[in-house]
């Protein structure tokens, strides 16, 4: 299977549906062997071929990290424990084996109790997928719970310890698991289980027309995937991901206003223009796609393509700057002079807050800048 061609919606996707319940790779299989990839396409490849096969070592590993990271904070080892739950909730087999192992328990103790916690039964009709049936966990639907543990664990993560703690810790754990992915090379017992299990969904989801030209038209179906890239500009992911943009830049910039004292200090006046100018942009072209998603528009114009690049790596560039400056001035506030403790009028946790909040827009930024300037440069 060649993984390059795989595409990170795809990714995510497999990565929902496959099933969770396999034990992990063994220690001694997982620190086996590091090579430096020769190319950015075998990079990419076996980027996503590690990350699905290690699927359940990095999954704990970034536990592993978080509770390391908060040893002496039991809170913030159960707001660990709830991140991970809701994250495992997203994985359709977990989800549903959570519900059944849930229900059973139940039903020792109180079976019309249980009888509640059942899904609902739905009709099935010949139109809809089996694979696009809605999971339910107790009674409710999936997204219920992966809402009620996330804003649980957020609770316990602000009310527990310092966010730039968060931050730096999320950022060694994911930077850990992409170090190895990057470098682990991959054996032949991941592509031989890759290959079985992509025979399996073919397998599963193929399913032609009768009179049709089976092949030409499941071809044809693989070359539209091939060319699709997340984060592209007309897309519902390239969509999701300049909301996202314009939606911390504008809660950054409103933490920031609403901090007493901000317009003191330049860092945090430039991280206010920075952000304004950045929502300003990502908001712009959150209209676009929305227009091009409603007429049916390809966005993937040479002219337009070099104009989001500049814009982009511009508005990145303004953002980091800004995000770098107000952490710094943050950081001198609230470790090194202690300016936090002695004048406590001044709002420092708003401070931090904002700033956590820019770095998020410029990482969703980055990545539309690398993705345009991939597409420009491919094209």
């Amino acid at each position: 299977m060649d993984w390059g061609n795989v595409t990170t919606e795809d990714l995510i996707d497999a990565l929902r549906e496959v099933d969770w319940s396999s034990p992990p790779r063994p220690v001694s299989e997982f620190f086996s062997r590091f090579t430096l990839p020769r190319s950015y396409s075998k990079w990419n490849s076996r980027l996503k071929c590690n990350l699905y096969y290690y699927r359940t070592n990095y999954f704990l590993l970034i536990i592993f990290v978080l509770g390391l990271g908060f040893l002496r904070k039991p809170l913030a080892i159960i707001a660990a424990f709830l991140t991970g739950l809701s994250i495992a909730f997203l994985n359709d087999s977990f989800a549903v084996c959570f519900n059944e192992k849930v229900t059973r328990t139940v039903r020792q103790f109180s079976p019309h109790l249980a009888a509640k916690l059942r899904p609902p039964i739905t009709p099935v009709l010949r139109a809809r997928s089996s694979a696009k049936r809605a999971i339910h966990i107790c009674g409710c639907r999936r997204w219920v719970f992966v809402l009620i543990f996330s804003a649980a664990s957020c609770i316990l993560w602000l009310t527990s310890c310092n966010l730039l703690t968060i931050l730096w810790t999320l950022v060694i754990g994911l930077l850990a698991i992409l170090l190895h992915a990057s470098f682990r090379t991959p054996n032949l017992k991941a592509r031989l289980n890759t290959f079985r299990e992509e025979f399996r969904a073919v397998w599963r989801n193929y399913n032609p027309a009768p009179g049709s030209d089976s092949g030409a038209d499941w071809l044809g179906l693989c070359e539209a995937e091939m060319k699709v890239v997340f984060g592209s500009p007309g897309t519902w992911s390239g969509l999701l991901l300049r909301t996202g943009q314009w939606v911390f830049a504008g809660a950054s910039i409103g933490v920031m206003l609403s901090a007493f004292g901000f317009s003191n200090y330049t860092a945090f006046c430039y991280l206010i223009a920075s952000m304004g100018l950045q929502a300003l942009w990502s908001l712009g072209l959150t209209c676009l796609d929305i227009y091009a998603l409603k007429v049916k528009r390809d966005l993937h114009n040479p002219l337009l393509v070099s104009l989001f690049v500049v814009g982009d790596w511009v508005t990145a560039a303004l953002s980091l700057a800004a995000a770098c400056s107000a952490a710094g001035v943050t950081v001198l506030f609230v470790r090194d002079t202690d300016f936090c403790t002695a004048y406590p009028q001044f709002s420092c946790g708003r401070y931090q807050i904002s700033t956590v909040m820019a770095f998020i827009t410029w990482l969703l930024v980055a990545t539309s800048s690398v993705v345009m300037f991939w597409i420009l440069t491919s094209a």
